[in-house]
């Protein structure tokens, strides 16, 4: 499947959801800061109080993706690096998962020339990536006595499983989605807070 053809399907699927927590603080963190200006009048907007307008939402989640995944597990007993016929043990696995991802404003850079205030965003990462342990399910599982499957197996491949999952929906555009979304939630909260001001927002040039 083409890089297209994924990103496609990816954009059908995923669930794009501005998380109510982060939504809250836009609006009560705009409404606190437009009452504290109704009450001492002009402020001085530097680096230090934009910052300080931030604060309340230190890891700004923007995107979740929610998938249910389904993968296969084989394995052959060994010997000397040579495949012992007859030892094959497989099973199939099905889960469901929600990785998340956005952009850290721990790493945010903020400048302030004149009216105008840039924003720098630090690219986009996967922020947390999580399995729903109820929905997991074993399927054709087929065990050999000879080499019986353990529980390190299911493990190890659960955590292969969903580093495929991680490089599929990078690759299908979840990251630029979710630096898209946290440049339209930055962009409100500050224009809320301080409508005199342009705001600019950009992503760090890579080193």
């Amino acid at each position: 499947m083409s890089k297209k053809q994924n990103q496609s399907i990816i954009r059908k699927m995923i669930s794009i959801t501005i998380v109510a927590l982060i939504l809250g603080a836009v609006c009560f963190l705009g409404g606190v800061l437009l009452a504290q200006r109704s009450h001492s009048g002009k402020t001085s907007v530097t680096s230090d109080t934009l910052f300080q307008q931030l604060r309340s939402v230190s890891q700004l989640t923007t995107v979740e993706y929610h998938y249910t995944n389904m993968g296969k597990f084989e394995k052959n007993a060994d010997l000397n690096g040579w495949t012992i016929p007859l030892t094959k043990a497989s099973f199939i696995l099905a889960y469901d998962g929600k990785i998340t991802a956005g952009v850290r404003l721990d790493d945010v850079q903020i400048d302030v020339q004149d009216k105008t205030i840039t924003i720098t965003l630090p690219p986009a990462e996967i922020l947390s990536h999580e399995v729903d342990e109820a929905s997991i399910e074993v399927y054709d599982e087929s065990n050999n006595l000879f080499n019986p499957i353990s529980i390190s197996d299911y493990a190890a491949f659960s955590k292969q499983q969903k580093t495929v999952m991680e490089g599929k929906v990078v690759d299908g555009g979840l990251l630029e989605e979710a630096r898209k979304k946290a440049g339209e939630v930055i962009s409100q909260l500050l224009e809320t807070a301080n409508p005199e001001y342009t705001i600019q927002v950009q992503e760090a040039k890579e080193a």
